[in-house]
């Protein structure tokens, strides 16, 4: 148990990334019990407006994003990066919200309800492990379009911890905008399409359930690839 238990925590520590691998579903047949890492809370969640980058607030485009504001003094036209204390990160924490947690609660779901059993820890008949990787969230805008939707990106790969193999790897990305050449493409949920950075500020309820329900688009396409 002790070394299934290091094993693990190895996989997690030599996160990322590996090439993009169908399931082997030969070498998993015998995959019945896993365990999903927990792949931690991001460390910032940022929205990105090119309307408001480039026409009001140029300065920000080398600062990668316009941001979030969690309180009522929020003004479009400030350049101060300070507005970064009161964004959507503060939200998340005030509520006590954990996207990593959330988004693999919503893998566990999915692979639950295709039979695999779920173990919230490594233990002697664990078959494997689900290494998930939150790699990038934000949500992110269309020029000139009025249009903003979560972008997120996910690394996952399935590793059999008796024989070390790698049995599948590949990388989500939910995008409205652009996708890397061998990720695995999955459209916003278009229920959750905000007209712009206001929007979005205006409502971090709305913007919290936008993030989950595209963490459930990718454990559908998780539990979909891993299906048996």
């Amino acid at each position: 148990m002790i070394a299934r238990a290091a094993f693990f925590l190895t996989c997690l520590a030599s996160l990322p990334a590996l090439a993009s691998q169908d399931l082997d579903r030969q070498a998993a047949a015998h995959i019945a019990r896993l365990v999903i890492s927990d792949p931690g809370d991001p460390g910032h969640v940022a929205i990105r407006d090119p309307d408001i980058v480039e026409s009001k607030e140029p300065e920000l485009g080398n600062r990668i994003a316009s941001w979030i504001s969690g309180g009522d003094n929020h003004n479009n036209d400030t350049t101060d990066a300070s507005v970064a204390g009161h964004d959507l990160d503060r939200i998340l924490e005030s509520r006590n919200v954990h996207l990593g947690a959330d988004l693999r609660a919503a893998v566990a779901n999915a692979l639950t309800a295709d039979g695999y059993r779920v173990t919230p820890e490594p233990s002697y008949d664990t078959d494997a492990s689900l290494n998930l990787t939150l790699r990038r969230i934000r949500y992110n805008g269309v020029p000139f379009h009025e249009r903003v939707t979560a972008e997120i990106v996910v690394d996952a790969n399935l590793v059999d911890l008796n024989s070390h193999a790698v049995l599948y790897s590949r990388t989500y990305m939910v995008s409205d905008t652009e996708h890397e050449i061998g990720d695995e493409a999955v459209a916003p949920d278009p229920a959750y399409v905000f007209a712009g950075y206001n929007d979005v500020v205006a409502d971090p309820e709305r913007a919290v359930a936008g993030l989950r329900a595209n963490f459930a688009l990718i454990a559908k396409a998780i539990g979909r690839d891993l299906a048996r």
